[in-house]
C-alpha cells in the first residue's frame, strides 16, 4: 500500500506547464459555456461576469478532478499523463462562438483533454503497448465524467450546484471526440486523445464509452443514481458484447 502510495505521489503530479494550461483551457469553456448568460434579452454585465466566473470555476474544477483521476490510473502503469492542448483547441471555440453568436452548441470545444503519455520507467514499461496505456487512461477520465455528471443530477445537488451535471456530461462528450486525427497533420506535437486511446485499444470499449454517456444523460432525469448507474452500465455492456461478438464473428453469417 505504501509502495502505491509513494508512485502516485511522486507520478501525479502537476508541472507548472499544465497547471498553466489548465487554467487557459478552463477559462477557455467556462468563456464558451457562459457566452448566452449575460442577462437574456436585455444585457447585463454584472450577472455576466458572475457566470463567467461560476463556469470557469466549473470547468476548471472538472479538468483537474478529472485529469487528476487520469494520473492515479497512470501512475499505477508507471506511466505519466501529459496534459496540453493545441492552440487550435482555443481558437476554434473562440471564432465559432463569436461568428455564429452564440448559437453553436458546447460540443464544438475541439475535444476536452488532449493526453501526452510518456514512459517513466525503463524495464517492463519500456515495451508496452502503448494504447493499452491510452486506453485505461482514457476510460478513466470518460467513466469519472459520466459518473459524476449522473451523481450531480440528484435533485438537491442540482439545487446547491446549478448546471454542474450538464458540465460534467459535456466534457464527458468532448473526452470522446478524436480530434487530434484532425489536428495532427497541422500540430505535430499533439498528443493521443482519450478517444483514440479508447478506440484504437479497443472499439467495444469506445462503443461502451458511448452507450454508457448517452443513458447516463437520458436516465439522470431520474432521481434514482444507483438504478441509474446499473441500468447505464449493464446495457452499455450488453451492447457492447453484441459488436464485440459480431467483431470477431460469432455469429454465423445468414
Amino acid at each position: 500500500m505504501r509502495e502505491v502510495h509513494a508512485k502516485v505521489k511522486q507520478l501525479a503530479r502537476y508541472s507548472s506547464g499544465e497547471i498553466i494550461a489548465l487554467f487557459v483551457y478552463g477559462l477557455t469553456a467556462g468563456f464558451v459555456l457562459s457566452f448566452n448568460k449575460w442577462g437574456g434579452e436585455v444585457f447585463d454585465a454584472g450577472t455576466g461576469v458572475d457566470n463567467l466566473i461560476y463556469y470557469t470555476l466549473i470547468s476548471l474544477f472538472i479538468l483537474f478532478a478529472a485529469t487528476y483521476v487520469q494520473k492515479i490510473v497512470g501512475a499505477h502503469s508507471g506511466v505519466v499523463p501529459k496534459f496540453h492542448f493545441s492552440l487550435w483547441s482555443i481558437l476554434i471555440p473562440l471564432i465559432s462562438i463569436f461568428i455564429t453568436a452564440g448559437t453553436v452548441p458546447f460540443f464544438m470545444l475541439p475535444g476536452f483533454s488532449t493526453t501526452e503519455n510518456l514512459s517513466h520507467m525503463l524495464g517492463r514499461n519500456r515495451f508496452r503497448k502503448g494504447f493499452v496505456d491510452y486506453m485505461q487512461i482514457g476510460m478513466s477520465g470518460t467513466v469519472f465524467l459520466t459518473v459524476s455528471g449522473l451523481f450531480f443530477s440528484l435533485p438537491f445537488l442540482q439545487n446547491i450546484f446549478s448546471g454542474v451535471n450538464t458540465t460534467f456530461f459535456i466534457f464527458a462528450a468532448l473526452s470522446l471526440i478524436p480530434f487530434d486525427l484532425v489536428l495532427k497533420p497541422i500540430d505535430k506535437k499533439c498528443g493521443v486523445s482519450n478517444a483514440c486511446g479508447i478506440f484504437f485499444c479497443s472499439r467495444s470499449l469506445y462503443i461502451f464509452a458511448i452507450i454508457f454517456l448517452l443513458l447516463a444523460f437520458i436516465l439522470s432525469q431520474t432521481t434514482l443514481f444507483f438504478i441509474s448507474l446499473l441500468v447505464s452500465v449493464g446495457l452499455a455492456f450488453c451492447v457492447a458484447l453484441l459488436y464485440f461478438l459480431y467483431e470477431e464473428n460469432i455469429f454465423p453469417n445468414s
